[in-house]
Order: structure tokens, then C-alpha cells, then sequence
């Protein structure tokens, strides 16, 4: 009778094991472009974008003569993703760069939402049109395992910038994708 209740114990455990595990999101790796449809967009309509929206797509956005399938976000747009828990050695890797002709620059932000709190965990500021230096894609990466076994949104966002001119802030991310 004890064997039985051990083993009844035991194939309880690994069930309820298995429905935890099945109904927790574990972030794996993750292409943020191909991965686009997901993310909540804030706000809601803007003019002045290809899609009545901060923040798509394109197939080819061009920075230093480079073109690069590109999540774009305007100033003062935002998109987040719900990630789910992240890993001990999980990654976010990615390419920023802007191909302005006019404005001040703008920046773009990197904002971790976990367990209630919001940590901005990359931040970068832009000016192609005064600072040469900044005509080309900048690779990127930030270790995210300081976040290990939380949940996690992830916002990608864009500041205008200092004279608050959003006149061409279009902030490209590139190459963007969750490595697990």
C-alpha cells in the first residue's frame, strides 16, 4: 500500500510538472521583425507613417549605404512585447541606425518590464545629420539574465530629440532577435 501512494505521489508531481510547464511561457529565441504582429503599439494612429502607425516594418532601410529589413519606431512611439520568462543566459541582439536628412537626432530606448518593475537597459542617441559618426548601423547586445526566471515585456521605444523636432526621429532596429 506505501509503494502505491508513492507512486501515486509521484505521477501526480510530474503531472501537475507538465501543466505548469505547459502553461508557462518560456521565452525561446525570438525574431522581433518576423515576430512583428505581436507587439502592442502605443500610439495608436500617427501621421506621417507608411502604416497610420510609431511603429512597422520595412524591407530595406537604408543607414551608410546599408540596407536592412528594419523594425522602425517613431518619436514618440512605442512597441512592447510580452517575452515571458526569460533564461539564465538570454541575449538581446540587434543593429540600431537612423537615416535622417533633417531633425535633431532622436533616441532609441530599451525598457524591461519584470515582477512590477521597469529598467531601461539600453539606451542610445542618434544624430546622422550633424555627427558623421553616426551614419551607420550600430551592432548591438544586452544580457538579459539579470532578469533570469521573470516574466518580462520588453519596449522598444523613440525619443525625439533635444529641441523636441520629431521631423525625421525614425529609430531602426535591425537584426533584432531574443537568443535563449
Amino acid at each position: 500500500m506505501k509503494m502505491r501512494n508513492e507512486i501515486g505521489a509521484i505521477v501526480l508531481l510530474t503531472f501537475f510538472s507538465a501543466l505548469i510547464g505547459c502553461t508557462a511561457k518560456k521565452a525561446q529565441n525570438f525574431n522581433f521583425i518576423d515576430g512583428f504582429s505581436e507587439g502592442s503599439i502605443s500610439p495608436n494612429e500617427v501621421n506621417g507613417s507608411p502604416t497610420g502607425k510609431p511603429a512597422f516594418v520595412m524591407n530595406g532601410f537604408l543607414v551608410g549605404g546599408e540596407n536592412r529589413r528594419a523594425l522602425v519606431v517613431m518619436a514618440s512611439g512605442k512597441i512592447v512585447f510580452d517575452i515571458g520568462e526569460v533564461g539564465n543566459q538570454t541575449k538581446l541582439k540587434f543593429s540600431v541606425g537612423m537615416n535622417a536628412t533633417m531633425g535633431d537626432g532622436a533616441e532609441g530606448v530599451i525598457t524591461v518590464e519584470a515582477a512590477g518593475t521597469s529598467e531601461v537597459v539600453y539606451r542610445r542617441f542618434l544624430n546622422p545629420i550633424d555627427r558623421p559618426d553616426d551614419r551607420k548601423w550600430f551592432d548591438e547586445a544586452v544580457d538579459l539574465s539579470k532578469f533570469t526566471g521573470k516574466g518580462v515585456k520588453i519596449s522598444f521605444e523613440t525619443k525625439p530629440g533635444p529641441k523636441g523636432d520629431a521631423t525625421g526621429d525614425w529609430f531602426a532596429w535591425a537584426n533584432l532577435q531574443l537568443i535563449a
